[in-house]
């Protein structure tokens, strides 16, 4: 008798096993992997205003995950706006009673960004735009916090005749009602008009009000020493409470100057 309620016991076992297993395999298959798709990347297309494009796109149960391979962003010209070879939303059902998705971190690895000022604007115009319609689908989707791993950018500004680009970009933005947003870039490149070009590692720790951005602080290292800045920022009333702390010897070697 206890022979036999042991095999009836693993032989359940065996049996949620192998569902689990084949429940799995499903998940990432092929079929699975065009619904996502088909479901994710139009609407993704529509809150950018851009051409979305993913290789495969998989649902994982344990932990409770969704993930897209080798992402690419295009503009309505077939310019390359982003690459990515991973993006991970890790999600929350918490909320599914009261019609809210929440992604409690949503993970960008090896990602490339190539923007410039009016097109950044045009990209932000458009989500705003889509969060403030109604959704067609009567679901809010919320997003807790975005996570930048071992990731590139390039940006510029035609009108102020900038230009930025950087590597080695990781860090965090918690979105809340006052985003912060905690960003290293192991090397940064500025090239500003008049101005010999600027390299450095770059530091940074924002906390976005309504009023305007509390700069905690702008660290730039340069050749072993540090620039640092902190205080706030307002459209109106521009830069208050300044602290800037400057190695003199880093200030020369960025704009050239002698001993």
């Amino acid at each position: 008798m206890l022979n036999r309620k042991l095999g009836v016991r693993l032989a359940y076992i065996a049996l949620g096993v192998l569902l689990i297993g084949v429940f799995l395999f499903i998940s990432r298959g092929p079929h699975i992997s065009n619904a996502l798709k088909k479901l994710i990347l139009p609407e993704l297309e529509i809150m950018t205003g851009e051409k979305v494009m993913a290789q495969k796109i998989y649902l994982n149960i344990f932990p409770l995950f969704v993930e897209a391979k080798e992402v690419k962003v295009f503009d309505d010209e077939g310019n390359k706006v982003m690459t990515a070879d991973r993006v991970k939303g890790y999600i929350s059902l918490s909320g599914v009673l009261r019609k809210e998705l929440s992604l409690r971190r949503l993970v960008i690895k090896s990602s490339e960004l190539f923007t410039d000022s009016n097109h950044a604007e045009r990209v932000a115009e458009s989500a705003r735009k889509y969060l403030s319609a109604e959704n067609r689908w009567k679901i809010k989707i919320n997003v807790d916090a975005v996570e930048l791993r071992d990731s590139n950018f390039s940006f510029s500004d035609p009108e102020k005749s900038y230009t930025a680009r950087g590597s080695g970009l990781n860090g965090e933005i918690l979105l809340g009602k006052s985003p912060e947003m905690k960003i290293r870039v192991k090397e940064l490149i500025a090239n500003i008009k008049d101005l010999p070009e600027f390299k450095s590692e770059a530091r940074l720790y924002l906390v976005f009000k309504k009023d305007g951005i509390d700069i905690k602080n702008i660290t730039l290292g340069i050749s072993g020493s540090d620039l640092q800045a902190s205080g706030f920022y307002s459209p109106d009333g521009g830069m208050a409470n300044t602290k800037i702390d400057i190695v003199v010897d880093s200030v020369k070697k960025v704009f050239g100057l002698k001993q």
